[in-house]
Order: structure tokens, then sequence, then C-alpha cells
């Protein structure tokens, strides 16, 4: 099962979720800072996976992408278990470090996910189950996140590191078509 990274998608959606207490029946409230940093890690993102598209294929472009996202699996699993203590500054970091380490990988390659996924949802809604019973109703949609972080963070983890990162077909197509163009030229 080739997929791109659930992780980046769960941090980058980390970024925009209201991180204050909401008492009941009450809207969510958004900070502009938070939105600055969902645009500032995708212009990150968006320029160095552009970049990315123009490296050679080669055994060692897995490798540079597994060392890059294994930062971000990191940071991103760290800032969801930190995530009371540090709030503007971890945030921050996270929108640079899984914009900058993250594009490279997310437009130019696929996990080839195996059997491990499956015992993680089940750990996962394991796991978001004990959230909700410990965490207020307020804070549970941030229970969730922080949840989805650790879990697909590990997850992903796991699998760069034993060799399930792929080209997918957009980088696939972009070296084709640049192979294609220096022959003829």
């Amino acid at each position: 099962m080739y997929y791109f990274s659930l992780f980046f998608f769960v941090a980058v959606i980390s970024l925009i979720l209201p991180d204050t207490y909401l008492a009941p029946n009450t809207e969510p409230v958004n900070v502009w800072y938070q939105f600055v940093l969902f645009f500032v890690s995708l212009l990150i993102f968006y320029t160095r996976g552009a970049y990315s598209f123009k490296n050679e294929d080669e055994p060692q472009r897995f490798i540079k992408c597994r060392n890059e996202m294994t930062v971000a699996y990191f940071y991103g699993i760290s800032y969801a278990v930190t995530r009371f203590i540090i709030t503007t500054t971890s945030r921050c970091l996270l929108a640079l470090i899984v914009g900058y380490f993250s594009g490279n990988t997310v437009l130019t390659c696929f996990i080839d996910y195996n059997w491990v996924i499956f015992p993680a949802i089940i750990i996962f809604w394991f796991v978001r189950y004990g959230v909700r019973s410990i965490l207020d109703e307020n804070y549970y949609n941030m229970g969730n996140m922080w949840t989805s972080l650790i879990v697909t963070g590990l997850l992903e983890l796991y699998h760069v590191w034993t060799g399930r990162l792929t080209s997918n077909f957009a980088y696939i197509s972009y070296q084709e078509t640049e192979v294609q163009q220096r022959v003829t030229a």
C-alpha cells in the first residue's frame, strides 16, 4: 500500500487547531500566528519539494529523506508530548521543521505501509479512548491531535527506517521527462 505521509498532514492540521481552552458551547478561537505559521510551513514545503524534483534518482536519496523525516517525526512526537509546556515556540519550530524537511519527502516519495498499520490504528483508538476519559471535554480535540501525531509519527518512523520509502508517480514522471529532454537536446 503506497500512500503519502500521514504524519505530515496531521502536523499541518495541528498548526491551525485552536489551542485555547473552550468553554462549553463556545466557538474555537484561532490566533493570527497560527495561520501565518501554517502558510509559512506550506511555502517552505512547496519550495523545498519543487527543488527536490531536480535531485537525481539515487539510492542515497532515500537515505537523505529517511534522515530528514526522522527529525520531523521525533520533533513532532516531542511536540505532541510537551504541548502544554511550550505552545507558541514549539508550534513555530514544528512549522519550520515540517515545512523544510517534509517538502522533499512528501512531494517525491510514497511510504510503503505494511501490516504494522493495523496494530497502529488499534493502538490509536485505544489511546484516543484513554485521552477522552482523562481530558476534559473541551480539550478532547487537542488530545486527538496529540494522539494522531504520536501514533502516525511512530508508525512512519518505523516504515522510513525499515527501507519502505519509494519514489512516487509525480517524481518518476518528472525524472523520465528530464531524461527524455536531455536525450533530445
